[in-house]
């Protein structure tokens, strides 16, 4: 089960009324470009619902017919839906409660859970009458949460594989991110969680071991996303993309400990996530998560409240007020954090790095320090387009030279998100935006219509031309600061886990060597973090934490999407079981294992929920 934000509730209650409990006839149209594309259909009689629901646009659309009952609660006791999905798929649904149990069917076939107080079912195949139902459950919960059927926690169960034997990978090719080398082919046995060993292709495998033929394929350590915003959804998606690890760069204060204890006793699957403290100056302009301050004394206040619930850093945002940062920084060290960050408005890299930072946040942070006038206001939407101003950037001006001299003798790291500025910056109407050009077809319909629309403005002549610029002059900062020894940490913004392999390709492009991009990817941040003794390279007595790709990623970066098989903490998944789930449609097959015992047994894939991955824009 999950717990839905409110403000996808407020969303919702905006567009359609609340059901009367008396009988009434509802009827609501779907308008596309100023014509009517299709209608929903609620006959209300009392506690019973009947509703039609028809849209055709662009020649497809769903066909539905549903019956809804509803309890003294409002909440549904019966649900069925039957009809044609989006594309003709045939439909049929059906959710029951009684008392504590709730049973369903659908395409991924048929659960059943408990619940002792209120929960919701969330169809996957309703229509959008359904957002209004969601949104008065939520709205009677004092939090605007409840807890809800089916989700993560059933999708655990489903996609986690633990095995209780030792496991015995063969026939691989095991990335050293140390030395940047791929070695001959080997077996790597792992067990409890650990590895347990790295032997040679022909050693024989002790009695009651499972087994996993690599087929030549390349084991590289799991890979690292260093600037998540992380929920329930994202969390798996990660693990299918081979993310085993995230540092969360700001989140909900009241949701984020309990996600991590949760992925921690395997009830949802997960990254390991170490948290950052997000610290936030009011002013009409201010984010709305972590803690938001109006003085220094609150903003050191906040620094201690995050230190005692052991956060690695904070995370100072756009409006903080820049005198208040070396106080901030002071405190923060005292206590063992450290320091990271956008650039406040009103203020430059170089001010902030002598505050006290020990890291930049998103390479535009750092970059409009060297094309802004001091007084503009970086608390808009300006952080993004005046990056057209960096066109043609002159690496070698004076005032660039002192930033990256003096990141290099202060150690100053720069988590850069290349992907998300590419994202922005990049992404035309009409055509597949480069972020996502090579795996686009592998989205939902949903994404991939998105990810063919500009985001940017591009209201003047020459803007195009301009970003294309800037995102050059990305690609030469960060490779210039490579070079220096600079410490780059992959970020992406973004809550796909994709977008971590299209961040590193980036730097590839930029011209850095593969086998640097994967050290990058992999044991980088572990170092960074002090977890490298655990983490971020495969060896004996390391956590077992790792993905199997078919290919050569030192050959082509790209390979990074092809992952068959993740594992954490020594439990296996199978990308090619989770996608399906979200919408994703498979990179590679999964490989077989043969159980101790056993004859081989191919891992399975099924449909699922189609998904629309959000972004987390700068």
């Amino acid at each position: 089960m999950f717990r839905m934000p409110l403000r996808a509730a407020l969303f919702a209650s905006t567009l359609l009324v609340t059901v009367p409990a008396h009988a009434e006839h509802l009827r609501y149209s779907f308008v596309s470009n100023g014509e009517k594309v299709g209608f929903v259909d609620a006959d209300v009689q009392g506690n019973r619902v009947a509703i039609e629901y028809d849209v055709k646009n662009n020649g497809r659309g769903p066909t539905m017919r549903e019956t809804v009952e509803l309890g003294r609660d409002g909440l549904p006791t019966r649900w069925e839906l039957d009809g044609k999905a989006t594309f003709g798929g045939d439909v049929h649904e059906r959710f029951a409660r009684e008392g504590t149990t709730a049973r369903w069917t659908d395409s991924m076939g048929e659960k059943q859970a408990v619940a002792s107080g209120p929960a919701l079912y969330v169809g996957q195949n309703a229509s959008p009458w359904a957002l209004g139902l969601y949104a008065r459950a939520l709205l009677k919960d004092a939090d605007g949460r409840m807890a809800a059927f089916p989700r993560y926690a059933a999708l655990q169960k489903r996609f986690a594989h633990t095995i209780d034997a030792p496991v015995r990978i063969r026939n691989v090719r095991v990335f050293d991110p140390a030395s940047g080398m791929l070695g001959d082919p080997v077996s790597v046995v792992f067990a409890h969680g650990r590895i347990t060993g790295i032997q040679p292709l022909d050693e024989p495998a002790t009695p009651g071991e499972a087994l996993i033929d690599g087929k030549g394929g390349t084991l590289l350590a799991g890979l690292h996303d260093m600037h998540a915003h992380i929920g329930l959804e994202s969390a798996m998606l990660y693990i299918a993309a081979g993310v085993t690890s995230v540092r969360d760069m700001g989140n909900h204060n009241d949701f984020l400990p309990g996600l991590i204890d949760r992925i921690g006793k395997g009830e949802v699957a997960g990254p390991r996530i170490t948290a950052n403290g997000f610290l936030e100056g009011r002013s009409p302009y201010s984010a709305r998560h972590g803690i938001v301050v109006d003085s220094e004394a609150a903003a050191v206040d906040a620094v201690r409240w995050y230190a005692a619930r052991g956060y690695w850093q904070i995370k100072i945002y756009n409006s903080m007020n820049p005198a208040w940062v070396p106080a901030i920084a002071r405190e923060a060290k005292r206590l063992g954090m450290g320091l990271t960050g956008h650039i406040p408005a009103f203020t430059n890299a170089d001010a902030m790095i002598a505050a006290g930072y020990d890291e930049i946040t998103h390479v535009n942070q750092l970059m409009l320090g060297w094309v802004l006038d001091i007084k503009e206001d970086t608390r808009t939407p300006l952080r993004l387009t005046a990056m057209r101003r960096t066109a043609g950037l002159d690496l070698d001006a004076p005032r660039v030279k002192t930033t990256l001299d003096t990141m290099v003798a202060k150690h100053i790291a720069l988590d850069p998100t290349a992907v998300t500025l590419e994202l922005l910056m990049l992404s035309r109407d009409g055509k597949p935006a480069p972020a996502v050009a090579s795996y686009i077809d592998h989205l939902p319909i949903g994404l991939q219509r998105r990810r063919r629309q500009a985001i940017a403005p591009l209201s003047e002549p020459g803007d195009d031309a301009a970003y294309l610029g800037a995102f050059d002059a990305v690609k030469r900062v960060v490779k210039r600061l490579h070079d220096r020894g600079v410490t780059l940490l992959p970020g992406t913004d973004d809550g796909t886990g994709l977008s971590v392999h299209r961040e590193l390709e980036i730097y590839g492009e930029a011209g850095i060597p593969a086998a640097d991009v994967l050290r990058i990817g992999t044991l980088g941040p572990e170092r960074y973090m002090g977890n490298d003794q655990e983490l971020g390279s495969i060896a004996r007595g390391k956590r077992a934490d790792f993905l199997l790709l078919p290919g050569n990623p030192l050959a082509d970066l790209r390979e990074l999407h092809r992952i068959a098989m993740v594992v954490k903490d020594g439990t296996i998944y199978f990308p090619s079981e989770i996608y399906p789930a979200f919408g994703v449609k498979p990179f590679a097959e999964a490989p077989a294992i043969a159980l101790p015992s056993s004859k081989p047994a191919p891992a399975t894939t099924s449909g699922g929920d189609s998904h629309d991955a959000a972004d987390e824009f700068l």
